[in-house]
């Protein structure tokens, strides 16, 4: 089976290519269709070759002989020793030149570079750029929507959570494909336990941090008036969790409008209702939102467990506001 330099070096590629049944090139051979390796399927694809792999125990579908490597040990290199791989390659390059490719063959009874000048009017033309060789693997998509490789984490599309990728290892970059189409490209992580996110793989609703989230919420309630920013400050003091307190208030702002919420917030710093923002979620939901405030001063602040009401807001509620005038 040629190899890169063998193709650089016979200045062009076959158009088929018949390799033995070789795991680095035939994964499955079965009734007679073959699945092949993914890196030589496409080594085959980036120089035009279409490949045709040997049937399994038949020999004729072989070349006529299978013997180079032996005849290289053999001749090319037996009782030879070299003090680097430079100079075993200067060797080897002068016996193909003075020795190997000027020989007249057993089998053919011809020169081997004759019968190359021969066929090398057949062969097809290098594309400009060199197949980069690279290790290739599959992956299940985790649900925070990252692949592990290789001690690292590389994120994917969140749509692909779930489903296997076909990851290419290369020396500076990693590519992820979903049913052949190129999904992600991130360059390689150096070491373990390391994120490589691209936040476009996110959903929208998740490309942005905890910290943009709680800063918008916060400027969504205070541009709904001085009484929701006021009523903030009493629930940033308050027993419950601020965060979670900020988040229902925020959705209040949007499910009603910063004209409901800030009158309820209004209405609720009135009667000293601070604690939490269950008591707006009250007033909106009764519509006391839209109810005048009774015409008197502003009563002293009670404690947190004074659940208290003067009455003149029930006549409010039952009998309209003349009759608590």
């Amino acid at each position: 089976m040629p190899s890169l330099d063998s193709l650089e070096a016979f200045g062009g590629a076959p158009r088929r290519l018949k390799p033995d049944n070789l795991k680095s090139a035939v994964l499955i051979d079965r009734l007679g269709q073959r699945h092949y390796q993914e890196d030589f399927f496409r080594f085959c694809r980036h120089y035009g070759m279409v490949p045709e792999a040997a049937r399994p125990a038949t020999p004729t579908d072989k070349g006529r002989t299978e013997r180079e490597i032996g005849y290289v040990k053999g001749n090319g290199f037996r009782g030879r020793r070299f003090a680097s791989l430079e100079e075993a390659r200067a060797h080897l390059a002068r016996w193909h030149a003075e020795v190997a490719d000027v020989r007249r063959h057993g089998t053919t009874r011809r020169r081997p570079w004759d019968l190359f000048e021969i066929e090398r009017k057949h062969l097809l033309p290098l594309p400009e750029d060199r197949f980069e060789i690279a290790d290739w693997g599959r992956y299940k998509v985790r649900k925070d929507c990252h692949i592990h490789v290789g001690g690292n984490y590389y994120s994917v599309p969140f749509a692909l959570v779930g489903r296997p990728v076909l990851v290419r290892l290369r020396p500076n970059e990693l590519d992820v494909f979903a049913e052949g189409e190129l999904v992600a490209t991130h360059p390689r992580a150096e070491g373990e336990g390391h994120d490589v996110t691209d936040p476009a793989h996110y959903p929208i609703a998740k490309r942005i941090s905890s910290q943009e989230i709680h800063r918008r919420r916060v400027q969504a309630v205070r541009e709904a008036g001085p009484q929701s920013a006021e009523f903030l400050r009493h629930l940033r003091g308050g027993s419950w969790v601020f965060g979670d307190q900020l988040a229902r208030m925020a959705r209040l702002v949007e499910a009603h409008g910063p004209d409901a919420v800030e009158r309820a917030c209004e209405r609720a710093l009135y009667f000293g209702a601070t604690d939490g923002t269950r008591p707006l979620e009250r007033i909106l939901a009764a519509g006391l939102h839209a109810m005048p405030l009774p015409g008197r001063s502003r009563p002293a602040a009670r404690s947190a467990h004074d659940y208290g009401r003067p009455l003149t807001e029930y006549d409010v509620l039952l009998l309209g506001e003349e009759a608590a005038a």
